[in-house]
C-alpha cells in the first residue's frame, strides 16, 4: 500500500512539473508575442515617423517651390516695372536727331531742343501749324537756336510749357519780319540768353510775343530795335510776375499797343 501511494505522489509530482512547464511555455509564448507586438508597434511608429518626415519634407519643398515661384514672379514684376519706368522716361526725355523742317533742322537731346536755321528764303512762313518739336512740349526745358535767314519766327516756341531757358547766341535775325507769339505760352521761361539778337531792324510784328510768360520778372530790351515795329499789342499779356520792362525809346512807327501789359 505504501508503494502505491508513492506511485500516486510521483504521478502528481510529474503532473505538477508538467503543469509548471506548460505554464512556463505559455508565459514564454505570451512574452514572445508581446515582444513581437511591441516590435511591430515600434516598426509602425517608425513607419509613421518616416511618413511624417517625408510629408514634412515634401511640404517644405512645396513651400520652397512656392517661395521660389513668388520670388520669380516678384523679380519679373520688378523687371516689368523697371522696363515700364524706363519706357516712360524714354517718352519724356526722348532723343531725336537730325530731323528737318521747312527752314532747317532740329534735334532733341535729353531736355534740350536744338534748332538750326538754314533756309534763307524770304518767303518762309511761321510755325503756327508746323513746329514738329511741339509734340515734346512737356519735356523740353532748354532751347538753343543757331543760323540765319529766318524771316518769320512767329509761334516758334509756342506752347512749350516747361521751357525755362533759351540761348540765342548763335541766332542771326537780320531778315526777321515777324516774331509774334514767338514765346507765347512759355509759362516757365525765366531767361533769354542774348535776347538782343532779336533786334532785327526789319521786324514789324511783335504782338503777343511774351504772352503768358508767367515766370519772367525783368525784360531789358534796350538793344531791341523797335524802329520798324508797327504792332506791339498784347506783347506782355499775362506776365503776372513782370515788374520791370526797359524798351528802346524809338517806337515812332508803332500803330497798335493795345493790351500790351494786360492781365
Amino acid at each position: 500500500m505504501q508503494i502505491a501511494d508513492e506511485t500516486v505522489e510521483t504521478e502528481e509530482t510529474d503532473e505538477t512539473v508538467e503543469s509548471a512547464e506548460t505554464a512556463k511555455a505559455t508565459n514564454t509564448a505570451e512574452t514572445e508575442a508581446l515582444s513581437e507586438t511591441q516590435t511591430q508597434s515600434v516598426e509602425i511608429k517608425e513607419e509613421i515617423s518616416d511618413e511624417t518626415d517625408a510629408e514634412s519634407t515634401e511640404e517644405s519643398e512645396n513651400i520652397e517651390d512656392v517661395k521660389d515661384g513668388e520670388t520669380e514672379e516678384t523679380e519679373e514684376t520688378t523687371e516689368t516695372e523697371e522696363r515700364e519706368t524706363s519706357e516712360s522716361d524714354a517718352d519724356v526725355f526722348a532723343d531725336v536727331f537730325g530731323k528737318t523742317f521747312e527752314n532747317g533742322t532740329w534735334s532733341i537731346v535729353g531736355d534740350t531742343l536744338f534748332i538750326g536755321v538754314q533756309n534763307k528764303s524770304s518767303t518762309n512762313s511761321g510755325f503756327q501749324t508746323k513746329a514738329p518739336w511741339r509734340s515734346y512740349s512737356n519735356s523740353i526745358k532748354k532751347a538753343e537756336v543757331g543760323g540765319e535767314g529766318l524771316v518769320n519766327a512767329s509761334y516758334m516756341f509756342y506752347g512749350l510749357t516747361e521751357l525755362e531757358t533759351i540761348d540765342l547766341s548763335e541766332f542771326k535775325t537780320d531778315e526777321l519780319i515777324d516774331t509774334s507769339h514767338m514765346f507765347d505760352g512759355c509759362m516757365k521761361l525765366k531767361k533769354i540768353i542774348k535776347e538782343e539778337n532779336l533786334s532785327g531792324s526789319k521786324v514789324k510784328n511783335i504782338s503777343y510775343m511774351f504772352r503768358d510768360c508767367r515766370a519772367l520778372s525783368k525784360m531789358h530790351l534796350t538793344l531791341f530795335d523797335t524802329s520798324g515795329v508797327e504792332n506791339m499789342s498784347n506783347m506782355f499779356t499775362g506776365c503776372i510776375l513782370l515788374d520791370e520792362v526797359i524798351l528802346n525809346e524809338n517806337m515812332s512807327n508803332v500803330k497798335d499797343m493795345s493790351g500790351m501789359f494786360s492781365g
